[in-house]
């Protein structure tokens, strides 16, 4: 297998017979779209970020809550976000985790109710290992919505290099597929579309 990320240049000449292009996604989407088990509400005068609610400022959530059993009845934890030539977020209960004070802040919270959890999983009571799961789950939001908001999204070609009479190569197109998180084909589930094996592929990271 030969791996080069160039803008589509290769810098040595291969005989593998397929060319596998990864590409950025340049249209994904947003995986706040998706059936979420947290609700990310954020504030932030320059970006619109998180999910769409109701909650324009934090004292209409604190209102809002008060009304629906209170914090007992919610897991909350804080989103914070670093904005420097990218924006980062992560939540945490024990630490601020940018060590930045100027680009860096609370840019909201996430929250999922009790009951929602008791129902999604069919329990009556919450374990300290399913709350465990939770949080889990909830890194994990955090994570894909980073690779989101960042543009680490892609797609790919995959098409059957042919050699013609001329003696000149050619691309034939055999199938296309978008929105794997990562560029790391043996990572990201890439392979997991592929008709040809990992080791038959020349890869080729297409810049645009």
């Amino acid at each position: 297998m030969n791996e080069t990320k160039t803008n589509e240049t290769k810098t040595n000449e291969t005989k593998t017979k397929y060319r596998l292009k990864i590409i950025r996604d340049c249209s994904p989407e947003s995986p706040r779209e998706w059936d979420n088990l947290w609700t990310f509400v954020c504030w932030h005068r320059r970006y619109t970020l998180g999910d769409t609610t109701d909650f324009r400022e934090p004292a209409h959530f604190w209102e809002w809550l008060k009304d629906n059993g209170g914090k007992d009845e919610f897991f909350i934890m804080p989103i914070f976000m670093y904005d420097h030539s990218g924006i980062a977020l992560s939540t945490s209960n024990e630490s601020y985790p940018f060590n930045d004070i100027w680009d860096s802040g609370q840019l909201g919270i996430a929250y999922v109710s009790k009951k929602a959890i008791r129902e999604e999983w069919k329990v009556k009571q919450i374990s300290p290992k399913l709350k465990n799961t939770v949080l889990k789950n909830l890194n994990a939001e955090i994570e894909s919505y980073n690779q989101y908001l960042n543009g680490d999204i892609y797609g790919f070609q995959l098409v059957e290099v042919k050699t013609c009479d001329m003696g000149h190569k050619h691309e034939e197109d055999i199938d296309s597929c978008w929105g794997f998180y990562g560029s790391d084909p043996k990572e990201n589930g890439m392979m997991e579309h592929m008709s040809v094996p990992l080791e038959d592929l020349e890869i080729v990271y297409v810049e645009r």
